[in-house]
């Protein structure tokens, strides 16, 4: 499972292009000790002036309420020197910075989602004269945690670098005395550790990140936590571990009005509840995942969860009902252009058209499908649509 599908970080210094975000005419001016709440819809973009002197230290937090954000710091002179996107829904981002000029610096707050999604955030700033060597240890810290997340990008085979920079981090963070990012760091190493399949280790480190969060109160934290430990467990084939944990976690995203987490939480529950068998309960739970689905505009989780429904419909013997279910997902995924969710949902087409005795229909799906698995060089997928072996999930 990889960190993006269980934890709330995507990249740095990469300003996303969110369709016709919206910009403030004139940046507001951010001052210390004055925090700024504002509400923000997904797509739209908040930008502020922070005026600093040559040397100068500034650190700015926002807490996100129910959206994601990302952070994006410029300089005077327009260039990008720094941003942060490290967390989902109800956590904290942060950017510390040595000022290397005297000017107006602009601070922008981007929302990501659809323009149907809602939040707010609060967003502070802290200044002194002069930058001291705990606040070059902050700027380094934070360094590695995005140099980490570059190389978590790249997937599992950057993923053991991915955990060196983290366990250089994680010190920093102690001796700074930040349990914020001591647990994300934490976190982050437990993920990077279940991408390479050592998921008892990636428990360990899970369930340390889980007690720091839970002694801070941070329930965005606890919630983050709690789901990469369901994912582990799942991963170990202890399914109702598993669902014991996205219960959990799936009454803190509802607890943080966090709808995008509380679909995937959804989501995974379905899933968890299939790999038992429990198939009623896994649409049941798919069925409330695809409604957030489409009232936050996913249309990529959308196809996925309309293709986990045609799969339990399917193990129930309701193949016409499945079939349906196939049909709209692949609509979606070839929309969204997903070849990989497309080839699933066309390997699910066939062998829902097989099992019905309509032969030559299956075999048009099957063809397609194997066609996009070589396309992609997936040679265990092209095996599987070779064998029509089962269906794909998710």
């Amino acid at each position: 499972m990889s960190l993006k599908a269980v934890l709330f970080a995507t990249q740095y210094l990469t300003l996303f292009v969110l369709g016709q975000a919206q910009t403030t005419p004139q940046p507001v001016a951010l001052e210390p000790g004055k925090p700024v709440e504002r509400t923000i819809m997904g797509g739209e973009a908040h930008t502020y002036q922070i005026t600093l002197a040559a040397g100068q230290f500034m650190r700015v937090v926002a807490e996100q309420k129910g959206i994601d954000l990302a952070l994006v710091f410029a300089a005077p002179d327009g260039k990008q020197v720094g941003g942060s996107d490290l967390t989902a829904a109800g956590g904290l981002e942060s950017i510390s910075a040595e000022a290397a000029a005297s000017g107006d610096y602009r601070l922008t707050v981007r929302a990501s989602g659809s323009a149907t999604l809602a939040g707010s955030y609060q967003v502070r700033l802290e200044m002194k004269a002069a930058a001291t060597a705990v606040d070059r240890q902050r700027i380094a810290a934070e360094a590695l945690l995005r140099e980490a997340e570059e190389m978590r990008k790249q997937g599992r085979k950057t993923a053991e670098q991915t955990i060196d920079k983290l366990q250089q981090a994680l010190p920093m963070w102690r001796e700074l005395g930040d349990p914020y990012w001591a647990a994300w760091s934490l976190l982050s190493i437990g993920s990077a550790h279940s991408s390479l399949n050592r998921y008892e280790k990636a428990i360990e480190y899970f369930e340390q990140a889980l007690a720091i969060s839970r002694e801070m109160k941070d329930r965005a934290g606890e919630g983050g936590s709690l789901n990469n430990l369901c994912v582990a467990y799942s991963d170990l084939g202890r399914y109702e571990k598993a669902i014991e944990c996205y219960e959990q976690a799936l009454a803190i995203k509802r607890e943080m009005k966090d709808r995008v987490g509380e679909g995937s939480s959804l989501n995974n529950l379905g899933a968890a509840y299939y790999r038992l068998g429990r198939y009623e309960k896994a649409i049941e739970y798919h069925e409330q995942s695809l409604a957030i689905k489409r009232e936050v505009k996913d249309r990529a989780g959308e196809g996925g969860s309309l293709n986990n429904l045609g799969v339990a419909y399917g193990d129930l013997g309701r193949y016409e009902k499945a079939i349906e279910y196939y049909e709209q997902s692949l609509a979606i995924r070839r929309e969204v252009k997903d070849r990989a969710g497309e080839g699933r949902s066309l390997g699910n087409l066939g062998i829902a058209y097989r099992t019905l005795g309509r032969y030559e229909k299956a075999i048009e799906y099957k063809e397609q499908s194997l066609a996009i698995k070589r396309e992609m060089k997936d040679r265990a997928g092209e095996g599987h649509s070779l064998n029509n072996l089962g269906v794909a999930y998710s």
